[in-house]
């Protein structure tokens, strides 16, 4: 697995369906800015929120059409499962209405798990096993393997839609998630060749369905993210971009683990490449319980306002976010590559996401005393941006 080189990467991408995706991307969220503002369909502030002025929440619709639009044009075997779409799509019509109609909690988490019981019902999205991430064996008992797939989705879904709270974050996290799926495809689908394994039937449409993810979320981070050219975001993902992007990364987790028999990605892999999110909501939500409010209180205590009180901008923030993401990506991939072991891969996973629970606690438990000792709110609420 190791003789992939950058050529390899290159030639194996493709970049045809990521630039009409990022381009297709880029036309329809100009087009439907105009539509969001006149439909309702935008973000206004709120105590939670920094921006100024209605918001238009189109990125998600700009990505899934992108996807959607590639995905009809492309042969019929590089088309993504039924499962697939009927899970994703039933997350983002409600969470589409979310945008609009806030919707009860409760009725979101159904509909969460509604579509996780469809991808595993509809289009086996169902983990084929946990690895041999304690040493002591694969594990792969089927009756285990189904509800840790259903609730394994529903967090990645919920872990992805908790960072949805900076310009450019949530789209570029999963950007560089996709980034590191499409790496380890490729690396799998090369092992595969060596080994002489047949791919799984889904195999030939998750690089198509990547490149085209990919492309859709490069075109909407034009607008969202802050750069020199674009000091505040244009448009916002909106819970219906983060949740089909979270249902998305679930989707990859448990597919390239079973895409190409024995040469597929090992599951601790996955893991790796979505840190970020899940150690985000791991720590957000024990400290919420530790203060003895329910875990999916909001507040001003993710990762990003952390960094953010700790001295960096807005825009600091989310490159160095983005960057700790993509380390955690490359360690993961890259270690799985060279050859190192499931259980040093999982051991070290568990030891940096106890230290990352621990460091963020401890430092959200200094902060509040200084800003108690300043007269300050303990949960300071945001002030408008200038």
């Amino acid at each position: 697995m190791s003789d992939l080189d950058l050529a390899a990467f290159v030639a194996s991408f493709p970049w045809m369906i990521f630039v009409v995706g990022a381009l297709l991307s880029l036309f329809l969220s100009l087009a439907l800015k105009p539509v969001a503002r006149r439909t309702g369909w935008v973000d206004k502030p709120n105590f939670r929120k920094i921006h100024k002025g209605e918001i238009p929440l189109i990125g998600g619709w700009s990505i899934l059409a992108a996807a959607i639009v590639l995905q009809i044009w492309g042969p019929a075997e590089q088309r993504a499962p039924l499962g697939y779409w009927i899970g994703g799509l039933l997350l983002f019509i409600v969470a589409m209405i979310d945008d609009r109609s806030p919707i009860r909690a409760r009725y979101r988490a159904l509909v969460q798990l509604g579509a996780a019981v469809a991808g595993v019902a509809i289009g086996g999205q169902v983990l084929p096993t946990l690895g041999d991430f304690l040493g002591l064996g694969a594990i792969s008992t089927m009756w285990l393997m189904v509800p840790i797939s259903i609730i394994g989705t529903v967090a990645v879904v919920n872990a992805v839609n908790f960072t949805d709270g900076a310009d450019g974050l949530c789209g570029g996290l999963g950007f560089i998630s996709l980034f590191w799926f499409t790496v380890a495809l490729i690396i799998s689908s090369r092992y595969a060749v060596a080994l002489h394994v047949e791919p799984a039937p889904y195999a030939a449409s998750m690089l198509p369905l990547a490149a085209a993810l990919l492309g859709g979320i490069a075109g909407f981070l034009w607008f969202n993210l802050r750069s020199p050219f674009r000091k505040k975001a244009a448009v916002f993902l909106g819970d219906s971009g983060s949740m089909l992007l979270g249902f998305t990364l679930a989707w990859f987790s448990i597919h390239v683990t079973s895409a190409y028999g024995a040469a597929s990605v090992k599951p601790v892999v996955c893991l790796w490449i979505v840190a970020v999110p899940l150690a985000d909501s791991a720590s957000c939500i024990i400290r919420r319980i530790l203060s003895g409010v329910t875990p999916m209180t909001p507040d001003t205590k993710h990762l990003h306002h952390l960094v953010q009180r700790l001295g960096c901008t807005p825009g600091q923030a989310v490159f160095a976010i983005h960057m700790a993401a993509f380390v955690c990506g490359l360690v993961g991939v890259t270690g799985w590559a060279l050859g190192a072991s499931e259980p040093m891969l999982f051991g070290g996973f568990v030891a940096a996401l106890l230290g990352f629970i621990v460091w963020t606690n401890l430092t959200w438990r200094r902060i509040d005393r200084e800003d108690v000792a300043a007269g300050r709110v303990v949960d300071p609420q945001p002030e408008p941006e200038a």
